[in-house]
C-alpha cells in the first residue's frame, strides 16, 4: 500500500466494501491517518489544518465512518471522520491527557480510551449520539486496544474488549463486556502461566487473541456459546507460537505464527485459520390452534425460535392474542423470523380465519351489554333473523344497538355489533 511520500505505512482495518483505514508518513515525517480505496490513497482531514502533526485511521464501519486520533494543539484527541466527509474532534475524558478512538460499530457508537500521565492509567470511554462517557471498568482493568495488533474492539452489540494485568504475578485476564456485564475469558487448560490477550471479535461476539498454552503461546476463539478453541500450530510444527488478532462473522481467522516454516528457517509469518462454521438455520415453530375462531373466542398462540448450533441472535417472534372480534373478519398470517448467531435465517407461518355466526354475535351482544334484559332482547331480533322470519329483523337488531350507542354500551362496542351483523 502506498505512502503519502514517506517511508512508512500501516493498514488496521478493512471493511465489506474494500476500503483500508490505517496510517502513513509524508515526505516531512509526520505520520497521517489515512484510507486506501482500490489501492490508491487518500489522507483523511486534520483536526488543525494549520499544524497537522501525527495521527491514525483505526477503524472503519460498513457504512465508510472512520475513527482514529489526530492531533490538536500538540495533543493527542479521539478524532471522528464521518463517510460523508469531514472530521469530528471527539476528544477525550476531562483531565484526561491523550484520547484515542479504536472501535466504530454500524450504529455508529465509538468505543475507546483515554490516557492519564498522572499514573499513565487507561480508561474506557464511549462516544454516542454525540456524548462521551466513561465506560465503568472492573478494579485494575483497562480497556484492550493499545497494542497494534488489535483487531475489532467493538461491534454492533455493543460489546468490547478489556484485560487486568498483574505484571508482578505474571498474569493476564482477558475481558468481554457482554449483556451488560463484564466477563473473564478462560485460559486453555492447560496453560503453563495464566496469561491471555483479546485481540478482536466479530459482530456474533466470537472473539480471537492467545493464551499460554502447556509449552507456548497459542492463538485462541472464545465463542459467543462457551466452547474455547486452541488454534495450535500451523500444519506440521511441533512446536511454535501463535497469535489470533481477528475474526469475522464466517469462522475465519487471521494471525500470526513464529516458528519453523522451513527446515532451518525460523520466521514469523501470517496465518489463517478455518474454523467450522453453523450452516444450520434455526427454528422457528407456532403453537398449535383452530383453524377457524368465531368473534366470541379467544386467540392464542406463540412463536417460538431455537438453534442448537450458534443460538439465536435476533428474532421477531411474539405472541397473538386477543378476542377474534378484534382481528376483523376473514384470514389472518402472521410471519416469525430468526437470525443465528452465524447469520443464518428462518421464518415460519400460521394463519387462521374469523368468522362470525348467529350464536356468536349473540354471544358478543351479551358480553357487551351488562343489562341482561337489555341483551336478551337483541339476541331475539337474531334469533328471528337466523329463523328467516320476513320482519327484517337485522335491521331491528341494528336499530336496537345504535340506539343505546353512548349509553348502556360504548359507541365502538355499538360499531363492532353493527358491522358484523352485517355480515351474517
Amino acid at each position: 500500500l502506498a505512502t503519502l511520500g514517506g517511508g512508512f505505512s500501516r493498514a488496521y482495518e478493512v471493511n465489506p466494501a474494500g476500503v483500508i483505514v490505517g496510517e502513513a508518513s509524508n515526505e516531512f515525517g509526520f505520520i497521517r491517518p489515512v484510507v486506501w480505496v482500490g489501492g490508491a490513497i487518500r489522507e483523511l482531514p486534520a483536526l488543525d489544518p494549520t499544524n497537522a502533526g501525527f495521527g491514525t485511521a483505526r477503524a472503519i464501519n460498513e457504512r465508510g465512518d472512520v475513527v482514529g486520533n489526530d492531533s490538536r494543539s500538540f495533543t493527542t484527541r479521539a478524532a471522528l471522520w464521518p463517510a460523508e466527509g469531514g472530521v469530528v474532534d471527539i476528544g477525550m475524558l476531562p483531565t484526561a491527557n491523550v484520547g484515542w478512538a479504536t472501535g466504530i460499530n454500524n450504529h455508529g457508537h465509538v468505543f475507546g480510551q483515554s490516557i492519564y500521565f498522572a499514573d499513565f492509567s487507561r480508561r474506557g470511554m464511549k462516544w454516542v449520539n454525540g456524548v462521551l462517557t466513561e465506560v465503568q471498568m472492573p478494579p485494575r482493568a483497562v480497556p484492550a486496544g493499545g497494542n497494534i495488533a488489535t483487531g475489532r474492539m467493538f461491534n454492533d452489540l455493543g460489546e468490547f474488549l478489556g484485560e487486568i494485568t498483574d505484571f508482578t504475578a505474571n498474569t493476564q485476564h482477558s475481558l468481554v463486556f457482554r449483556d451488560n456485564a463484564f466477563q473473564t475469558l478462560p485460559f486453555l487448560p492447560d496453560a503453563f502461566s495464566p496469561f491471555s490477550w483479546a485481540f478482536g471479535m466479530n459482530h456474533r461476539g466470537d472473539i480471537a487473541g492467545a493464551s499460554h498454552a502447556e509449552f507456548e503461546v497459542h492463538g485462541v476463539v472464545w465463542r459467543r456459546d462457551g466452547t474455547v478453541t486452541d488454534l495450535g500450530v500451523p500444519p506440521g510444527w511441533t512446536t511454535g507460537a501463535t497469535f489470533a488478532h481477528g475474526i469475522n462473522d464466517r469462522g475465519f481467522v487471521v494471525g500470526e505464527a513464529f516458528g519453523e516454516w522451513t527446515p532451518g528457517q525460523f520466521g514469523t509469518g501470517a496465518v489463517l485459520w478455518r474454523l467450522p462454521v453453523d450452516v444450520t438455520p434455526p427454528t422457528v415453530t407456532w403453537s398449535s390452534h383452530a383453524a377457524v375462531f368465531f368473534v366470541d373466542e379467544t386467540i392464542a398462540t406463540t412463536s417460538t425460535a431455537t438453534d442448537d448450533d450458534s443460538g439465536i441472535a435476533s428474532h421477531t417472534c411474539a405472541d397473538i392474542a386477543g378476542d377474534a372480534y378484534t382481528f376483523g373478519l376473514g384470514e389472518h398470517l402472521f410471519t416469525a423470523t430468526a437470525t443465528d448467531n452465524a447469520g443464518n435465517t428462518a421464518s415460519a407461518s400460521t394463519s387462521f380465519t374469523v368468522r362470525v355466526s348467529f350464536a356468536s354475535l349473540a354471544n358478543l351482544t351479551r358480553r357487551f351489554f351488562a343489562d341482561a334484559g337489555l341483551a336478551s332482547g337483541m339476541v331475539n331480533f337474531l334469533s328471528a333473523a337466523e329463523k328467516n322470519e320476513p320482519t327484517h329483523p337485522l335491521q331491528g337488531y341494528r336499530s336496537a344497538v345504535g340506539s343505546h350507542a353512548g349509553k348502556t354500551i360504548s359507541a365502538e362496542q355499538a360499531a363492532i355489533l353493527i358491522e358484523l351483523s352485517r355480515h351474517l
